[in-house]
């Protein structure tokens, strides 16, 4: 396994990861401003 691949699959885990969570952010904002 070659470091490059493995640093590709980190940045794509750590950005899964922070989109997911700023979705998760977003979706918590939309609710409390429709309640």
């Amino acid at each position: 396994m070659s470091y490059n691949l493995i640093k590709k699959s980190i940045i794509k885990y750590i950005e899964l990861k922070t989109y997911k969570n700023y979705f998760n952010y977003y979706e918590l904002k939309q609710k409390k401003i429709l309640r």
